[in-house]
């Protein structure tokens, strides 16, 4: 072999391998900035979820506190084959952070907590649409009452007695409810309480 292909032969040898060095170290660099990305993207959806659930965990304080002190007070306080006479205003619905933020429930990795929240929020609705329910039937009651004081007639007084049964069944429903939602409030808070991402 001669001189001047030996040297070209390194020369391109030489190139070669300097090629594959750059661009071996371009694509490690490449690979190293997409995982910087990726574990940035990473943690700005942990920070989020983690705000998610303490402001689910704020809002269920909130609520719960509130009802405790109105309404739940007094259902607490029924004996067994009373009704539920108090009209509980329900107006709107108040799971605003739950409802905007639904589709993050399925993202906290937590299991027990995310099916807790879903428990605790179906248990709440479910207890409203029961008191909505008594609502109705309160106000129907005392319409009733009302005609039956106007006319005595024992049709309005039989109706009154009808009502009267359904309103404690509705009665017991509610209580039942009640407990049902104090206990999934109480695990919800203490998991929530451990963090959403850990």
């Amino acid at each position: 072999m001669c001189w001047e292909q030996w040297s070209w032969s390194n020369g391109l040898f030489g190139a070669v391998i300097g090629g594959l060095l750059a661009g071996g170290f371009t694509l490690l660099g490449v690979m190293l900035s997409h995982k910087k990305e990726t574990d940035r993207e990473l943690a700005a959806e942990k920070a989020i979820i983690e705000a998610v659930v303490q402001s689910i965990r704020v809002e269920v304080e909130v609520l719960w506190n509130r009802y405790k002190g109105t309404a739940g007070s007094h259902l607490v306080g029924l004996r067994e084959g009373e009704i539920f006479g108090m009209f509980y205003p329900i107006s709107h619905d108040y799971f605003t952070i739950y409802n905007a933020n639904s589709g993050m429930i399925g993202k906290v990795p937590d299991s027990a907590l995310r099916a807790s929240i879903v428990r605790t929020y179906t248990l709440a609705k479910a207890l409203l649409d029961t008191y909505l329910f008594n609502n109705k039937i309160l106000e129907e009651l005392q319409y009733m009452q009302l005609h039956f004081l106007e006319t005595n007639n024992q049709v309005h007084g039989s109706r009154v007695q009808a009502i009267t049964e359904v309103m404690k069944q509705a009665a017991v429903l509610l209580r039942q409810l009640h407990e049902d939602v104090e206990s999934s409030v109480e695990e919800m808070l203490r998991l929530s309480n451990r963090g959403a991402t850990t």
